[in-house]
């Protein structure tokens, strides 16, 4: 078995019930809240900090695991093993691209709302600039509490990037590793990417623009690939960047993230523009999801 897809992931579930269907939903008692909000503050603390593998070292890869399903749990445990320690290391490679960036930005994090839904709890952050003036992002943490009654990480949804974590690893486990033409594009696409984040880190991001814009058409609007391809459409010209918004927003397929580019749109299109009451939409979509 061939995994030449790790870099499609690098941005940024068997029985079919998800982890909310199968838990009871009874509140959570005084000690289980007053460690659910110590996590919670310690994981925001992390990404605000640029210590990525505090984050980690929350991670429970078998919670996780059941988000995958059946395709997931249809490979034999070697494959398993090897496609998690693949999916682990994506999500650090993301986890620690978004903490950098904030820590970078010198941007603030706060703390929207805590809800329990089932056994998993949606810790909903924002994200500002550095006058906290203007939101940038929104982040979701999914936590459960264990067997060790520790509440633990079991999704990570970077709303920038347009789909939750174990969306983005539903698509990878979904895809055939025995095809050889599929093997064959996928290296192509490899390269493409690449070259592409080479000419960039030399500022040709008009150049860049145009390799990803090149790519094969099977990974070119992948969602990892549309929003790489967004952040370099950025640098060029606005104009560029409403283009890959719009087609962001088609290949989405969460609501407060379309939203989200609804907004980003707006304020491109009209730079003295409140946003304030659009991006409010965003928060009332993450919290009603």
């Amino acid at each position: 078995m061939r995994y030449t897809l790790f870099f499609l992931l690098v941005f940024s579930f068997s029985s079919c019930k998800t982890e909310t269907e199968n838990a009871d939903d009874h509140p959570l008692t005084q000690d289980q809240q007053q460690k659910l909000d110590m996590t919670a503050v310690s994981m925001m603390d992390a990404l605000a900090t640029n210590r990525p593998r505090v984050i980690m070292d929350n991670f429970d890869h078998k919670s996780f695991s059941k988000r995958l399903g059946k395709t997931f749990f249809q490979f034999n445990k070697t494959d398993q093993s090897l496609i998690m320690g693949q999916l682990i290391n994506t999500l650090y490679q993301g986890v620690a691209v978004l903490s950098q960036q904030i820590t970078e930005a010198q941007a603030s994090i706060y703390l929207i709302d805590i809800r329990k839904k089932g056994a998993v709890n949606y810790v909903v952050l924002g994200v500002t600039d550095a006058a906290e003036s203007k939101i940038l992002n929104y982040v979701v943490l999914y936590l459960k509490e264990n067997k060790q009654k520790e509440f633990v990480l079991v999704n990570f949804y970077n709303v920038y990037g347009g789909k939750s974590f174990g969306q983005i690893a539903k698509e990878f486990v979904a895809i055939d590793f025995e095809s050889e033409r599929m093997m064959r594009k996928t290296e192509s696409a490899q390269r493409s990417f690449n070259n592409a984040r080479n000419l960039k880190e030399n500022g040709k991001n008009q150049l860049a623009y145009e390799v990803m814009s090149e790519m094969n058409t099977e990974f070119k609007n992948s969602t990892q690939m549309a929003v790489y391809r967004a952040q370099l459409a950025a640098r060029i010209s606005d104009s560029l960047y409403i283009r890959e918004l719009n087609t962001l927003k088609k290949i989405t397929p969460n609501d407060q993230r379309k939203q989200m580019y609804d907004c980003e749109i707006a304020a491109m299109e009209d730079k003295n523009s409140d946003q304030s009451d659009c991006m409010d939409k965003v928060i009332e979509l993450l919290l009603s999801e």
